[in-house]
């Protein structure tokens, strides 16, 4: 609907104003006679002749037509200049050059002009590129006289117009697409039929959703798309883009030629029928304006349908887990970051209270267009949520109380379910996936397939002012969907799955300089390539400048499984299901690191070996299903038990956890190896 009221504003533009305009010049259509200019003929209620091709697309058109000539221009002024390397760098041969240039030019304008005076489009489009061919040789010009004695004035120029055109050359083709939409609909009307040009639309929107869904299924399996599988998405993406704007603007345009129509012989019925398609089309366009102004994004759509499910799964009441079902918990739906701000002391009357653990929510804030090359390489920042402050390294951080107190509540399911947000456009698993590929995401942007929190930037924060609410006019649709603001200067930020950034947690406790970290990695990982942890341990060397080493013998190949004798057939089994070592931080201090991962082990239970019988992609399986049954949900329960227990039990940690270094001479023993010397 929004689309359908620019559409319609544009052409009442062009109806009015630059139509009228183009009629008094005698403006030649762009495509000659390939396509009926719209402001050289009268349309005397004819739909047919209303859809021909309006004035304003044709001078974008003349616009993408003048780009292409600048940048032709530009080649062509450059090859006669090039020299030899060891040539000197004359300027003044070049500014000659330049001017003799411009005369030539300026004559031949003037000699079209005056002998041929606009008779056709080939006189026409020759004036115009003299035209271009004067503007790049006076740019030529200006920059060799003014380009510092240290510099060629060739190179300098050279990398400039190169990166202009590199920044033109998207717009560019965003001015053509825009330029062309008219066509289709005028062709397929004129030559098929109303129901065509339906049916294709519907064939592109459905390229789109393909698209989409391609790109979110992808993301699930942990998978790379092939080149096919991208351009594939790629062009369905573009097909879905290219017809919403189609199907928009057909529909504008049946918004203002409605009475062109007929719709039925019966003036009463024919009257109804136009009164309708006006008061449809108006009222839902000033519905989605309402609805874009005032709603709060996320509340409408994925993500909280996505929070409120895991908020009732894993912070359920006591009365849901003694009837063991799924049921509304008004506390979990309330219940304040900042509230377990003193979950660790004691509270009056209750000596035995035992403290809670300090938690640390790992988000990803997406700043895929930040200035800083390397964040916006890897797709944004490390953002951590906790009940003292809130924020990142790119944002800064702000006092949770404070950051609620001006943006609004922010509840522990929230951010819960902004850490596992894994489904969202310009996000990917480590900042990678079709899923970052900018047409895909707009096409999940309008399709709402979005799972991401919008919440405000700590870096932008004005003393006793409360920032507005996320809606889908901003940043929906400036950021989502038309690909801008997503940077630190933002007002609002996207937050997004944790592992879009690093799926470990590792990142924020290294900060920390802990002396004693654990991991439990559960990725779908068949190959035990630690893609997550390789990730990590590059992004803490590169931002902390702290190393992750292991001993020889006792690093990730105990971790690989190798075919062995057993149950059920075929089996291969992992030395153990965890490693451990040694941190190393800027500043010299040591810490230890305990990384338990899923993997197929020996001490495996009965039913569990029966589940790896049938299922013999465990402990590694999809997670496109998120719907675990008893069975897979105790596979991985007892898996993740015994792993845990042999770690506790190996490194005994009721006695090491206190000595993070003796825990690595215990593991030593454990291995019986003498490696750790080293």
């Amino acid at each position: 609907p929004l689309l359908i009221g620019c559409f319609a504003i544009i052409g009442l533009l062009d109806w009015n104003l630059v139509g009228l305009l183009a009629n008094k010049l005698n403006l030649i259509s762009p495509l000659g006679g390939l396509v009926d200019a719209q402001w050289m003929k009268h349309c005397d209620h004819n739909f047919e002749c209303d859809l021909s091709y309006p004035a304003i697309y044709a001078i974008a058109l003349y616009l993408f037509y003048g780009i292409c000539l600048l940048f032709i221009a530009g080649g062509i002024f450059f090859a006669l200049l090039s020299r030899a390397p060891q040539d000197s760098n004359d300027n003044l041969q070049t500014v000659v050059g330049m001017v003799l240039a411009i005369i030539a030019a300026i004559a031949g304008e003037l000699y079209l002009y005056h002998h041929f005076a606009f008779v056709d489009t080939s006189i026409v489009l020759l004036m115009a590129a003299g035209a271009v061919f004067v503007v790049v040789a006076i740019v030529i010009i200006v920059s060799t006289l003014t380009t510092p004695a240290s510099l060629n004035s060739s190179y300098w120029l050279r990398r400039a117009l190169e990166k202009l055109i590199g920044r033109a050359f998207l717009p560019s083709l965003a001015i053509l697409a825009v330029a062309t939409i008219p066509i289709p609909p005028l062709y397929l009307y004129h030559y098929q039929n109303a129901k065509t040009l339906a049916i294709s639309s519907i064939v592109g929107v459905l390229a789109g959703i393909c698209s989409a869904l391609y790109g979110y299924y992808t993301f699930l399996r942990s998978i790379v798309p092939s080149l096919a599988g991208q351009i594939a998405a790629t062009v369905g993406a573009i097909a879905y883009l290219y017809m919403t704007l189609v199907i928009a603007y057909s529909l504008a345009a049946l918004l203002l030629n409605a009475t062109d129509l007929k719709w039925s012989d019966n003036a009463n019925t024919q009257q109804f029928a136009v009164n309708a398609i006006h008061i449809g089309l108006l009222g839902s366009i000033a519905l989605a304006v309402a609805i874009g102004m005032i709603a709060n994004i996320n509340y409408v759509g994925l993500h909280r349908y996505y929070r409120d499910r895991l908020m009732e799964a894993f912070m359920p009441t006591d009365k849901a887990v003694s009837n063991m079902k799924v049921a509304y918990s008004a506390m979990a739906d309330k219940l304040s970051i900042a509230d377990l701000k003193d979950s660790s002391k004691v509270l009056p009357g209750t000596p035995s209270f035992v403290p809670r653990p300090f938690p640390i929510i790992n988000s990803n804030v997406i700043m895929i267009n930040d200035a800083d090359h390397m964040v916006a390489t890897r797709g944004g920042d490390n953002f951590t949520i906790t009940p003292l402050f809130i924020g990142s390294s790119v944002t800064g951080w702000q006092d949770t109380a404070d950051y609620i107190n001006k943006n609004g509540p922010f509840t522990l399911a929230s951010a819960m379910a902004a850490s596992g947000a894994a489904a969202n456009a310009s996000a990917g698993y480590i900042g990678t996936g079709i899923t970052m590929n900018p047409l895909v995401s707009s096409v999940m942007s309008l399709l709402n397939i979005r799972l991401g929190l919008w919440v405000g930037n700590p870096l932008y924060q004005k003393a006793g002012t409360i920032r507005s609410i996320p809606t889908f006019l901003n940043p929906g649709l400036v950021a989502g969907i038309l690909g801008q603001a997503h940077d630190r200067k933002s007002k609002f930020i996207e937050l997004t799955d944790g592992g879009h950034f690093e799926n470990l947690g590792l990142y924020e406790l290294v900060r920390r300089k802990l002396g004693l970290i654990l991991i439990v990695d559960g990725e779908a990982d068949p190959t035990i390539s630690l893609q997550a942890l390789v990730s990590a341990t590059r992004r803490v060397e590169q931002d902390f400048h702290a190393s992750l080493t292991f001993f020889p013998g006792l690093g990730p190949e105990r971790l690989i499984m190798y075919p062995s004798a057993g149950y059920p057939a075929g089996v291969r089994y992992a030395k153990s299901p965890f490693i451990v070592g040694k941190l190393i931080y800027d500043d010299g201090t040591e810490g230890t690191l305990i990384l338990v991962k899923a993997t197929v082990i020996k001490e495996m239970d009965f039913t569990t070996s029966g589940y790896l019988a049938s299922n013999p992609d465990f402990p590694h399986q999809s997670t496109v299903d998120q719907f675990f049954n008893p069975d897979q949900f105790d596979a991985y329960r007892y898996l993740g038990y015994e792993s845990g227990l042999q770690a506790v039990e190996k490194l005994q940690l009721v006695k090491t956890i206190s000595d993070p270094k003796s825990i690595i001479t215990q593991y030593c023993a454990a291995t019986m190896t003498s490696h750790c010397d080293t």
